[in-house]
């Protein structure tokens, strides 16, 4: 049954290239289907990669644009992770559009945790580039990057948040794996005031319902107890990056 209504939805949504706003201001998805994550090229700075979900997307969000976009950085996308002190040198984003809007820019941000939500900001590259982007129900990978790696210690959160101006159509809508059997994430958002919903950092369920992971993920180095690194390597390609994964 849950098979069928994803079909029947993927089907509506390509008949009608249709975006899904919800009841309250600002929100956005593509609505119910089957995302399909498409192979890219770029090269990618050194790391293993770390990602919660299976990577098998049904759904993905975004937000109106909140401007200007400064701290405390609203409609952020992030996921939680945990584990030693990495270097993390990437973000990792898969990302979708709903139709032929031109990709708007994102600030790469890294949090501490504070009490199960993402605190202080802790590392922050600005305005990358992030096109192209794959078409709904193409979903491509983007691996991003930091301006200069950081090391947050035990837990933390990662993610972006889209910049332009109030006046352009939110074009970068981030992956949302709803797989029930799935590894799960700790997907969030941070929320304007004034928009229908609690303010500040929720679960995306707060806005979009059951999900289990967002496609955030890092390339890092985990620092291990001995605070000896793993041995360095370069990735330079997306199928280096999945052979890894595999192994892992």
């Amino acid at each position: 049954m849950r098979t069928a209504a994803i079909l029947l939805g993927t089907m509506a949504l390509l008949a009608t290239n249709a975006i899904v706003s919800d009841a309250a201001e600002g929100a956005r998805s593509v609505g119910a289907g089957q995302g399909t994550l498409v192979e890219t090229s770029r090269d990618n700075p050194c790391g293993y990669p770390r990602m919660h979900g299976d990577t098998e997307y049904e759904n993905a969000y975004s937000w109106n644009l909140w401007y200007p976009q400064e701290a405390p950085y609203y409609t952020s996308f992030a996921e939680y992770f945990t584990g030693g002190t990495p270097e993390v040198c990437a973000v990792i984003l898969d990302l979708t559009r709903p139709g032929n809007y031109p990709p708007l820019p994102v600030h790469l941000i890294v949090w501490d945790d504070q009490g199960g939500m993402p605190g202080n900001v802790i590392a922050l590259t600005q305005n990358v580039d992030v096109s192209p982007i794959s078409i709904w129900p193409e979903v491509s990978r983007h691996v991003l990057p930091l301006a200069s790696p950081c090391y947050p210690q035990y837990s933390w959160w990662v993610g972006f948040c889209l910049v332009g101006t109030e006046y352009q159509y939110p074009a970068n809508y981030v992956a949302a794996d709803l797989s029930e059997d799935a590894p799960a994430g700790r997907p969030y958002t941070n929320i304007p005031p004034g928009w229908g919903y609690p303010e500040g950092w929720q679960s995306v369920e707060v806005v979009w319902g059951e999900t289990t992971a967002l496609g955030i993920g890092i390339l890092a180095h985990t620092m291990l107890p001995s605070a000896t690194p793993e041995p360095r390597g370069m990735v330079t390609s997306w199928g280096k990056v999945k052979e890894l994964t595999r192994g892992r």
